[in-house]
């Protein structure tokens, strides 16, 4: 005996297209009006369609109810949308920075930076670190207080996972015999709520290598349980400068991936996956992406991807690349291990950004010596890790540019600088232009490349109206052509929606995470810190 679809019960309808995809769910949509009626008075599917189209996961450990999770969220979207950041706390003043004043983050509702005041004598790199937790919404000024961690070592670099494991990893530096040997280089993984050890690691202090002069550079990245560490300038052999990087199993202190090149051939690099990493290949000009799984420890190389080709003379360098990495669902060791000092509940909001739709974003500075060029180049990181699956890369090694990058990707010319902050969160990113003498205040902007966002706007321009910003979608093709270091015409059309706070501001940088931007007031040499305001 056949059974319709339609009639089975309403329960067990809502939950098998609960499982379906956006596209999906519009298609069923279509093919008869009981199916319409019921996914649009349907609570739950209505919450799947606007996580979907938001780019969230969401949070089921949260207590709040459906109802109340749907208004949040659309309330969210439309705060991003429309620049509705309505308060405003300063939660620091007067402070002055280490020498490594690039030492900035803002990870999961968290603001961290390097002490100054804790710089060993004549050295530039802090020893331990500051950070606070912020509310949701401030109450007062007075509710935002900076916590500590002394980390006991220089600290040239950092990375943190306080949602998912209560987690911060340092990179530090020791001067080995009274500053006349080479320096020990090592990753130190706390607990950020207490400085203790952290608990779920094998090694909280691995030992990664000795340099023979100090660090010029330090980057670190999580993604899941791997950490990638790189290290610029850290050995010389046979007058040749050596960059290091080095991939760890950071909760078993296993290192998975050991590469050792010659400075400047490597200008940055990216966790894609647990399995993946990418390298920024500024020599031969293109994006090589290596398995961690391979028998000499060096990775595995899968494949080129190609960047548009340069005109002779010029040379590009790259200055930093940001994605937020996955990470999963928070563990048993999260839920027991809080941070006791935060001013706001886990469930403040019952969603996240979904990292696996995530763009990446790279920031390169070409020049021939005359004339320099800066631009922004954003892709999806879903984009790049499908190019593992083209045929091509299989036969030929590497993939041309034309033939992967201009349907899935953007050049933005820019002057932005994005060297010292990590401003990219899921599928945004925002900026602010630099100030100068003429420009004492200028509009934030925020770049969102979710798909399902375009679409909606497309359909719907009167989404586009709001009292707080000018917003405005931008597709179809862009070509950098007149004056530009490319060879030939270079076009992309992934496209993007760009709000622009109506309001100015005198920042010299911002960042972003899923709830609030917070804008850094700095002088003009950077070294003094003006004030740190949290917009809500």
């Amino acid at each position: 005996m056949s059974v319709n679809f339609l009639d089975l019960p309403p329960e067990l309808i809502i939950a098998i297209l609960s499982m379906l995809s956006l596209p999906g769910l519009a298609a069923c949509q279509l093919t008869s009006r009981p199916l319409n009626t019921l996914i649009k008075e349907s609570l739950v599917l209505q919450y799947v369609i606007e996580t979907q189209a938001s780019g969230v996961d969401d949070c089921s450990a949260s207590s709040i109810c459906l109802p109340a999770r749907l208004d949040k969220l659309k309330a969210w979207s439309h705060c991003w949308l429309s620049f509705g950041f309505d308060h405003k706390a300063t939660i620091s003043s007067g402070v002055t920075l280490s020498g490594l004043s690039w030492l900035h983050d803002l990870t999961d509702g968290v603001f961290l930076h390097s002490d100054e005041s804790a710089c060993p004598v004549n050295r530039s790199n802090s020893t331990r670190l500051k950070y606070a937790s912020l509310a949701s919404l401030p109450t007062s000024t007075g509710d935002i207080q900076w916590s500590t961690i002394l980390v006991g070592r220089e600290i040239i670099g950092w990375a943190a996972l306080p949602r998912e494991y209560d987690m911060i990893a340092f990179t530090t530096m020791t001067n080995l015999n009274d500053g006349e040997g080479p320096c020990r280089i090592e990753i130190i993984i706390v607990h950020l709520s207490t400085g203790a050890h952290h608990t779920a690691v094998t090694e909280p202090v691995i030992h990664v290598t000795e340099s023979y002069q100090n660090v010029n550079y330090s980057k670190m990245d999580i993604s899941g349980d791997m950490l990638g560490i790189w290290i610029s300038r850290h050995r010389f052999i046979n007058d040749i400068s050596y960059d290091g990087f080095y991939l760890y199993n950071w909760k078993a202190g296993m290192l998975k991936v050991n590469r050792d090149s010659p400075t400047s051939i490597y200008g940055d690099f990216l966790l894609l996956s647990s399995d993946i990493f990418l390298f920024v290949n500024v020599q031969e000009w293109c994006f090589e992406l290596y398995s961690c799984q391979s028998s000499g420890g060096g990775g595995r190389r899968l494949v080129k991807l190609m960047l548009p080709p340069l005109s002779p003379d010029y040379q590009a360098f790259n200055l930093a690349c940001r994605n937020s990495s996955p990470t999963g669902p928070s563990p048993p060791v999260a839920q027991s291990q809080q941070r006791n000092n935060s001013p706001r509940p886990d469930d403040s909001i019952p969603f996240h950004v979904a990292a696996d739709n995530a763009i990446a974003m790279f920031k390169f500075s070409i020049s021939d010596h005359r004339f320099g060029y800066s631009y922004l180049f954003v892709t999806h990181r879903q984009s790049l890790l499908s190019t593992l699956s083209n045929p091509i890369a299989t036969q030929r090694g590497h993939i041309l540019w034309q033939d992967w990058g201009p349907p899935v990707s953007r050049w933005i010319l820019s002057p932005l600088d994005i060297y010292r902050a990590t401003i990219t969160m899921g599928q945004r990113f925002a900026s602010i232009q630099s100030i100068s003498p003429l420009n004492e205040s200028s509009p934030i902007r925020v770049y969102d490349f979710n798909p399902f966002l375009v679409r909606r706007l497309l359909l719907n321009p009167e989404g586009l109206e709001s009292p707080t910003s000018m917003t405005r979608v931008v597709s179809g093709k862009a070509t950098l052509t007149d004056g530009s270091p490319f060879v030939g015409e270079v076009w992309s059309e992934l496209p993007y929606v760009l709000c622009s706070s109506k309001e100015t501001f005198d920042y010299s940088y911002v960042f972003i995470d899923e709830e609030r931007i917070v804008g850094m007031k700095m002088d003009p040499w950077g070294t003094f810190l003006d004030r740190i305001d949290v917009l809500y």
